[in-house]
C-alpha cells in the first residue's frame, strides 16, 4: 500500500470534477519524493490543543494529508513548477521550500510565468552585488534582469489580528470538552493584549461549570462575556446563539466559530467530499471600535501604500545586479486584491518611490493569489506599477495580459 495513499485516492476521485488528467496524481507524487524524500513529506509536524493531527505545520505536508480539493491542486500546481523551472529541485531551492515555503514557490511561479511569457535564461538563486544572490535571474532582448520575490508583513484588511484569532482558539479549546453545547459571546471593549486575552480565558474556563442552566455574564476589565447553554442545530442551520439579557449584542459579530460533527467512518472515508454534521458550542466576538476601524475594507489605501513601499524600498537593495542589468520587484500582499481602490496620486507615489527613484527599476508587480472558485484553479491577480516605455515595463503588462489565460494544472477537455 502507498505511503500517500489517502493523497491519490482523494486525487483519483476528484481528477474529472476538477477536469485534469488523472495520471498527474502519480507523477506529482513521483516528483514529490524525488524532490524532498519519502521521510520528509510523511513527517508528523507537532499538533496543538487548537490544531491537532500536525495539520499546522508544513503547508506541503498539510495538503498531502488533507487531500480536498484546493489541497489537491496546490500539490499539483507545485509539482509542475518543479517539472519545469530550471534549478527549482537544486538543493538550495529545496531547503528554502522546507524552511520558507511561501515566499519560495512565490519565486517559483513567477519563474514559471516568465519562461511561459518568454523571458529567456531564467535561473533561480543568481549571483548579484556583495556576495549576495536574486531570486530570479533572466534576459528580454538580450539584456539581463534581476527579480526579487517580497511578502511583506503588512496585517491584511478583513483579516482578524493574532490576539483575536488566539483567544477564539484558546475559548474553543475550553468548551470543546463541556458535555453539553456552549454558546460564548464575547464584545471587546478596547484592542486586545495578550495579558487581557488570558484573563478572559482564565474567567472563562473558571465560569464553566459541570451544568450551565441559564445565561451568565462575566465583565473582565471593559470587556462583557456572555455564557448560555444551548443545543445542537443540524447541518447547514445557524447555531444557537443564546445571550445574557444584559449583553449588549447588536450588529453582526466580527467573527464566529463552532464545533461540528461528523461520524469518525464519514470523516476518515477517503473519498469523502464535503463533510457536514450537526453543529455545537460556538463563539462570536465583537471587536471593538478602534480595531474594526483599523481593519476596515472600506478604509484608505494611502497609509498601507506608503507602508509597502518603505519595506519595498529596503528589498531593492538585493536586486543589485550589473549597471546595465534591470530590475523588477515583485510582491505579494493582501493590498493586490484591494488595488483598484487606490488613488491615483496614491499609487503614482508608490511608482515614484519604488520605480522613477531607483536606478534600472523597470517596474513592480504587485500580486495576490486566491481560488478561483468557477474554473476551480489558483490565479494571481497582477497589478502593475511602471512606465510603459521600458522594455521591462512592457513586459510587465505582458505578464499580467498572460495570467487572464493561465491555468495550471491544464484543463482536461471533455
Amino acid at each position: 500500500m502507498s505511503s500517500f495513499e489517502t493523497f491519490q485516492v482523494r486525487g483519483l476521485s476528484l481528477a474529472t470534477d476538477l477536469r485534469f488528467a488523472p495520471e498527474l496524481i502519480n507523477e506529482a507524487i513521483g516528483i514529490l519524493t524525488a524532490t524532498f524524500g519519502t521521510d520528509w513529506l510523511l513527517a508528523k509536524d507537532p499538533g496543538t490543543a487548537s490544531i491537532p493531527m500536525g495539520l499546522g505545520g508544513h503547508p506541503l505536508r498539510r495538503d498531502l494529508q488533507l487531500a480536498g480539493e484546493v489541497q489537491v491542486m496546490n500539490v499539483l500546481e507545485i509539482a509542475e513548477y518543479l517539472k519545469t523551472v530550471p534549478g527549482a529541485t537544486d538543493p538550495i531551492v529545496v531547503a528554502n521550500l522546507k524552511s520558507a515555503f511561501g515566499k519560495t514557490v512565490l519565486q517559483l511561479a513567477f519563474s514559471d510565468r516568465l519562461l511561459l511569457a518568454g523571458a529567456q535564461d531564467v535561473r533561480l538563486e543568481p549571483p548579484v552585488a556583495a556576495g549576495r544572490v536574486g531570486d530570479i535571474g533572466f534576459a528580454i532582448g538580450g539584456r539581463q534582469y534581476i527579480a526579487e520575490c517580497y511578502s511583506p508583513t503588512i496585517a491584511g484588511r478583513g483579516d482578524l489580528p493574532n490576539e483575536q484569532i488566539r483567544l477564539i482558539n484558546a475559548i474553543m479549546v475550553v468548551i470543546k470538552d463541556y458535555p453539553g453545547v456552549v454558546s460564548v459571546a464575547i464584545r471587546l471593549a478596547s484592542p486586545l493584549m495578550a495579558d487581557h486575552r488570558k484573563a478572559i480565558t482564565r474567567a472563562v474556563r473558571s465560569a464553566t461549570p459541570e451544568s450551565l442552566t441559564k445565561p451568565r455574564l462575566l465583565r473582565i476589565a471593559n470587556t462583557v462575556v456572555s455564557l448560555g447553554p444551548s443545543i445542537r442545530v443540524g447541518a447547514g442551520e445557524d447555531s444557537a446563539l443564546v445571550l445574557h439579557d444584559e449583553f449588549d449584542g447588536s450588529g453582526e459579530p466580527d467573527s464566529f466559530a463552532r464545533a461540528s460533527y461528523v461520524r469518525k467512518s464519514q470523516a476518515f472515508k477517503l473519498t469523502s467530499r464535503n463533510l457536514e454534521g450537526p453543529t455545537g458550542s460556538h463563539v462570536a466576538l465583537w471587536l471593538d471600535a478602534e480595531t474594526r476601524a483599523r481593519n476596515s475594507m472600506k478604509k484608505p489605501l494611502e497609509r498601507d501604500l506608503e507602508r509597502l513601499a518603505t519595506k519595498a524600498e529596503r528589498k531593492l537593495g538585493q536586486t543589485r545586479y550589473v549597471k546595465s542589468s534591470g530590475r523588477l520587484l515583485v510582491i505579494n500582499s493582501w493590498i493586490a486584491h484591494e488595488f483598484h481602490r487606490a488613488a491615483p496620486e496614491s499609487v503614482e507615489r508608490l511608482k515614484n518611490k519604488l520605480v522613477r527613484a531607483h536606478r534600472n527599476v523597470e517596474g513592480v508587480l504587485i500580486v495576490g493569489r486566491s481560488w478561483q472558485h468557477k474554473l476551480q484553479r489558483h490565479r494571481y491577480l497582477i497589478h502593475v506599477v511602471a512606465d510603459a516605455e521600458t522594455t521591462g515595463g512592457n513586459f510587465c503588462n505582458s505578464l499580467r495580459s498572460q495570467e487572464s489565460e493561465l491555468v495550471i494544472p491544464p484543463i482536461l477537455a471533455r
